[in-house]
């Protein structure tokens, strides 16, 4: 059975994410966390058996902290269209500072691991709570339909998530502006906007992928 000290445990997370700032995931070594941390690589493995569980971890982690910001800024008073503004900026910039997540994230869909899976659905569910509690604070004030807010919640992370994932950074300073504009007004108000976007960066990885 591992003993472990739970700030112990987060030094060393915070030492592979800023390894992760820097280098891709197969570039990153248990060895070079330790090192980072300034831990033993025995030490190491008391915490994380493996590397697939110490970026499991780190992952929960992020998504966790990202919730707890999204979460007091949703449930509380507030108008739901600058809510929904301010939740996709805060979503853009948060995986634009820390763009190695949707590396990780895709990392544990393809894993195969269903203790992995289970653990980032877990995550998941959490989110898709939040995001249709907003979608019917969006409804309430007529401000979009109430009759799917489950759908609707799905169809904005979907968005987001395959802008941010097939668009290559650096990213157009008013790309959360066009997702809010995509989600609110559809395709045909966003292709309007996209001009507002910056260089084309969004058209043209979409037509690459």
């Amino acid at each position: 059975m591992r003993t472990c000290d739970p700030k112990r445990g987060l030094l060393i997370l915070d030492a592979a994410a800023q390894l992760f700032a820097k280098h891709r995931y197969h570039e990153v070594r248990m060895d070079d966390i330790a090192a980072h941390a300034g831990v033993a690589k025995g030490t190491l493995y008391r915490y994380y058996k493996d590397k697939e569980e110490l970026y499991l971890a780190l992952t929960i982690h992020g998504l966790q902290g990202l919730y707890e910001e999204a979460h007091g800024q949703i449930a509380g008073p507030g108008d739901p269209d600058q809510k929904l503004r301010d939740f996709i900026e805060r979503i853009v910039r948060y995986y634009e500072q820390y763009p190695y997540f949707l590396e990780l994230i895709q990392r544990i869909e393809s894993s195969g691991s269903s203790t992995s899976l289970a653990a980032l659905q877990d995550v998941r569910a959490q989110w898709f709570e939040l995001v249709t509690d907003l979608i019917k604070q969006l409804a309430d004030a007529d401000l979009c339909s109430a009759e799917h807010p489950d759908l609707a919640a799905l169809a904005l992370v979907g968005i987001i998530r395959g802008i941010l994932r097939f668009t290559p950074q650096p990213w157009p300073d008013h790309l959360a502006e066009w997702i809010y504009d995509l989600f609110m007004h559809g395709h045909a108000r966003g292709e309007q906007n996209l001009s507002h976007v910056g260089n084309g960066a969004i058209a043209q990885s979409a037509r690459g992928k």
